[in-house]
């Protein structure tokens, strides 16, 4: 995004949108990343192997 914001392919206006479209993106996987983590944690002491999940 930089390179072609400094080589004056995007508008500094561009840059900064898809500088935010991307970190929404980063947030969004690291959200459902997370999300999973959790949900395999409860599932793995429902079935008593929470010491093997960890």
């Amino acid at each position: 995004m930089d390179t072609l914001w400094l080589s004056n392919v995007l508008s500094n206006k561009q840059r900064v949108d898809g500088n935010y479209a991307w970190q929404q993106c980063i947030i969004k996987l690291a959200h459902r990343i997370i999300d999973i983590e959790v949900r395999v944690g409860k599932l793995a002491q429902t079935k008593g192997k929470d010491a093997e999940v960890e």
